[in-house]
Protein backbone atom coordinates (compact mmCIF):
# COMPACT_ATOMS: atom_id res chain seq x y z
CA UNK A 1 0.00 0.00 0.00
CA UNK A 2 1.02 3.57 -0.54
CA UNK A 3 1.78 5.43 2.75
CA UNK A 4 2.13 8.85 1.18
CA UNK A 5 0.50 11.79 3.01
CA UNK A 6 -2.05 12.34 0.20
CA UNK A 7 -3.07 8.73 -0.35
CA UNK A 8 -6.75 9.63 0.31
CA UNK A 9 -7.13 11.50 -2.97
CA UNK A 10 -9.03 10.08 -5.92
CA UNK A 11 -5.84 10.12 -7.97
CA UNK A 12 -3.91 8.13 -5.35
CA UNK A 13 -6.64 5.47 -5.17
CA UNK A 14 -7.61 5.18 -8.83
CA UNK A 15 -4.86 6.76 -10.90
CA UNK A 16 -5.10 9.53 -13.48
CA UNK A 17 -5.98 7.22 -16.37
CA UNK A 18 -8.97 5.69 -14.59
CA UNK A 19 -10.26 9.16 -13.70
CA UNK A 20 -9.84 10.57 -17.22
CA UNK A 21 -13.53 9.88 -18.08
CA UNK A 22 -14.84 11.53 -14.90
CA UNK A 23 -16.18 10.38 -11.55
CA UNK A 24 -19.71 9.54 -10.39
CA UNK A 25 -20.27 10.19 -6.69
CA UNK A 26 -22.79 7.85 -5.06
CA UNK A 27 -23.70 8.40 -1.41
CA UNK A 28 -22.71 5.46 0.77
CA UNK A 29 -26.21 5.58 2.33
CA UNK A 30 -27.58 4.46 -1.05
CA UNK A 31 -25.12 1.57 -1.28
CA UNK A 32 -25.85 0.47 2.32
CA UNK A 33 -29.64 0.63 2.18
CA UNK A 34 -30.73 0.11 -1.45
CA UNK A 35 -31.23 -3.67 -1.29
CA UNK A 36 -33.05 -3.53 2.05
CA UNK A 37 -35.29 -0.81 0.61
CA UNK A 38 -36.58 -3.14 -2.09
CA UNK A 39 -34.26 -2.41 -5.01
CA UNK A 40 -32.90 -5.35 -6.96
CA UNK A 41 -29.41 -5.33 -8.49
CA UNK A 42 -30.53 -4.18 -11.93
CA UNK A 43 -32.49 -1.26 -10.48
CA UNK A 44 -29.49 -0.20 -8.40
CA UNK A 45 -27.23 -0.32 -11.47
CA UNK A 46 -29.72 1.74 -13.49
CA UNK A 47 -29.94 4.40 -10.78
CA UNK A 48 -26.15 4.61 -10.58
CA UNK A 49 -25.93 5.06 -14.36
CA UNK A 50 -28.68 7.71 -14.32
CA UNK A 51 -26.75 9.57 -11.59
CA UNK A 52 -23.68 9.52 -13.85
CA UNK A 53 -25.68 11.67 -16.33
CA UNK A 54 -26.92 14.05 -13.58
CA UNK A 55 -24.34 16.85 -13.87
CA UNK A 56 -26.45 19.72 -12.49
CA UNK A 57 -29.05 19.54 -9.72
CA UNK A 58 -31.36 21.81 -11.73
CA UNK A 59 -31.20 19.74 -14.95
CA UNK A 60 -32.81 16.32 -15.21
CA UNK A 61 -30.66 13.74 -17.02
CA UNK A 62 -32.05 12.28 -20.23
CA UNK A 63 -29.97 9.34 -21.50
CA UNK A 64 -31.64 7.28 -24.20
CA UNK A 65 -32.59 3.66 -23.69
CA UNK A 66 -29.92 2.80 -26.26
CA UNK A 67 -27.24 4.55 -24.18
CA UNK A 68 -28.40 2.76 -21.03
CA UNK A 69 -28.43 -0.54 -22.95
CA UNK A 70 -24.84 0.00 -24.11
CA UNK A 71 -23.68 0.85 -20.59
CA UNK A 72 -25.55 -1.83 -18.63
CA UNK A 73 -25.71 -4.73 -21.08
CA UNK A 74 -29.46 -5.07 -20.43
CA UNK A 75 -32.03 -5.09 -23.23
CA UNK A 76 -34.13 -1.97 -23.78
CA UNK A 77 -37.23 -3.93 -22.78
CA UNK A 78 -35.63 -4.97 -19.47
CA UNK A 79 -34.45 -1.41 -18.82
CA UNK A 80 -37.96 -0.06 -19.49
CA UNK A 81 -39.44 -2.61 -17.09
CA UNK A 82 -37.02 -1.66 -14.30
CA UNK A 83 -37.47 2.08 -14.89
CA UNK A 84 -41.23 1.67 -14.65
CA UNK A 85 -40.81 -0.24 -11.37
CA UNK A 86 -38.49 2.48 -10.00
CA UNK A 87 -41.10 5.08 -10.87
CA UNK A 88 -43.85 3.04 -9.19
CA UNK A 89 -41.66 2.66 -6.06
CA UNK A 90 -41.15 6.46 -6.08
CA UNK A 91 -37.37 6.30 -6.53
CA UNK A 92 -37.50 8.53 -9.63
CA UNK A 93 -39.90 10.42 -11.85
CA UNK A 94 -40.05 10.23 -15.62
CA UNK A 95 -41.21 12.90 -18.03
CA UNK A 96 -41.78 11.88 -21.62
CA UNK A 97 -39.73 13.66 -24.25
CA UNK A 98 -39.78 12.96 -27.95
CA UNK A 99 -38.97 9.70 -29.78
CA UNK A 100 -40.10 7.63 -26.79
CA UNK A 101 -37.33 9.05 -24.58
CA UNK A 102 -37.58 10.46 -21.06
CA UNK A 103 -36.16 13.05 -18.68
CA UNK A 104 -35.44 11.43 -15.32
CA UNK A 105 -36.32 13.42 -12.20
CA UNK A 106 -33.84 12.25 -9.55
CA UNK A 107 -35.05 14.56 -6.76
CA UNK A 108 -36.99 11.61 -5.35
CA UNK A 109 -33.81 9.53 -5.27
CA UNK A 110 -32.00 12.33 -3.48
CA UNK A 111 -34.72 12.66 -0.82
CA UNK A 112 -35.00 8.88 -0.37
CA UNK A 113 -31.25 8.53 0.19
CA UNK A 114 -31.28 11.46 2.63
CA UNK A 115 -34.07 9.70 4.53
CA UNK A 116 -32.12 6.43 4.59
CA UNK A 117 -29.08 8.28 5.91
CA UNK A 118 -31.10 9.83 8.74
CA UNK A 119 -31.43 8.20 12.17
CA UNK A 120 -35.01 7.18 11.38
CA UNK A 121 -34.01 5.63 8.05
CA UNK A 122 -31.00 3.91 9.59
CA UNK A 123 -33.31 2.20 12.11
CA UNK A 124 -35.04 0.59 9.16
CA UNK A 125 -32.40 -2.14 9.51
CA UNK A 126 -34.41 -3.67 12.37
CA UNK A 127 -37.75 -3.19 10.59
CA UNK A 128 -39.88 -6.19 9.62
CA UNK A 129 -39.38 -7.44 6.02
CA UNK A 130 -42.75 -6.09 4.80
CA UNK A 131 -41.71 -2.56 5.86
CA UNK A 132 -38.31 -2.88 4.23
CA UNK A 133 -39.74 -3.95 0.87
CA UNK A 134 -42.35 -1.17 0.99
CA UNK A 135 -41.19 1.51 3.44
CA UNK A 136 -43.91 3.19 5.48
CA UNK A 137 -41.94 6.41 5.46
CA UNK A 138 -41.38 7.31 1.83
CA UNK A 139 -39.95 10.70 1.02
CA UNK A 140 -42.32 13.65 1.03
CA UNK A 141 -44.61 13.58 -1.99
CA UNK A 142 -43.40 15.57 -4.94
CA UNK A 143 -45.47 18.04 -6.82
CA UNK A 144 -46.52 15.94 -9.77
CA UNK A 145 -45.57 17.26 -13.15
CA UNK A 146 -47.75 16.53 -16.10
CA UNK A 147 -46.48 14.00 -18.58
CA UNK A 148 -47.17 14.78 -22.20
CA UNK A 149 -48.45 11.69 -23.93
CA UNK A 150 -47.80 11.35 -27.66
CA UNK A 151 -50.91 11.43 -29.84
CA UNK A 152 -52.47 8.03 -30.35
CA UNK A 153 -52.98 6.89 -33.93
CA UNK A 154 -56.61 6.52 -35.03
CA UNK A 155 -58.02 3.06 -34.62
CA UNK A 156 -58.40 1.41 -37.95
CA UNK A 157 -60.45 -1.65 -38.67
CA UNK A 158 -57.93 -4.31 -39.51
CA UNK A 159 -58.97 -6.97 -41.95
CA UNK A 160 -57.14 -10.25 -42.35
CA UNK A 161 -54.97 -10.41 -45.43
CA UNK A 162 -56.63 -11.93 -48.48
CA UNK A 163 -54.95 -14.98 -49.95
CA UNK A 164 -53.40 -14.37 -53.34
CA UNK A 165 -55.49 -15.46 -56.30
CA UNK A 166 -54.18 -18.55 -57.94
CA UNK A 167 -53.31 -18.25 -61.55
CA UNK A 168 -54.20 -21.30 -63.53
CA UNK A 169 -52.17 -21.81 -66.60
CA UNK A 170 -52.90 -24.25 -69.39
CA UNK A 171 -50.76 -27.02 -67.87
CA UNK A 172 -52.86 -26.93 -64.65
CA UNK A 173 -56.06 -27.27 -66.69
CA UNK A 174 -54.61 -30.15 -68.66
CA UNK A 175 -53.53 -31.96 -65.47
CA UNK A 176 -56.96 -31.46 -63.94
CA UNK A 177 -58.63 -32.77 -67.08
CA UNK A 178 -56.32 -35.79 -67.14
CA UNK A 179 -57.13 -36.57 -63.52
CA UNK A 180 -60.88 -36.37 -64.15
CA UNK A 181 -60.58 -38.68 -67.19
CA UNK A 182 -58.38 -41.12 -65.30
CA UNK A 183 -60.81 -41.33 -62.40
CA UNK A 184 -63.75 -41.83 -64.80
CA UNK A 185 -61.90 -44.57 -66.64
CA UNK A 186 -60.97 -46.33 -63.38
CA UNK A 187 -64.56 -46.15 -62.16
CA UNK A 188 -65.85 -47.51 -65.48
CA UNK A 189 -63.32 -50.38 -65.43
CA UNK A 190 -64.27 -51.25 -61.85
CA UNK A 191 -67.98 -51.27 -62.62
CA UNK A 192 -67.47 -53.41 -65.74
CA UNK A 193 -65.40 -55.98 -63.82
CA UNK A 194 -67.88 -56.03 -60.98
CA UNK A 195 -70.86 -56.86 -63.26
Amino acid sequence: MNDLPNDTTWQARWGEKALSKGVTAIPTAFLLHAARSGLNHAQQVLLIHLVSYWWQASRDPFPSLKELKNRTGMSEKTISKHLKALEEKKWLGRKRRYNNSYRYDLDRLSRRVAYLASDEGANEQQAPPERIANPLHPPAPMKERSIVEPPKPPKEKLEPPKPPKEKKDSSDRENQGFMERSIKEIMRDLTEKGE
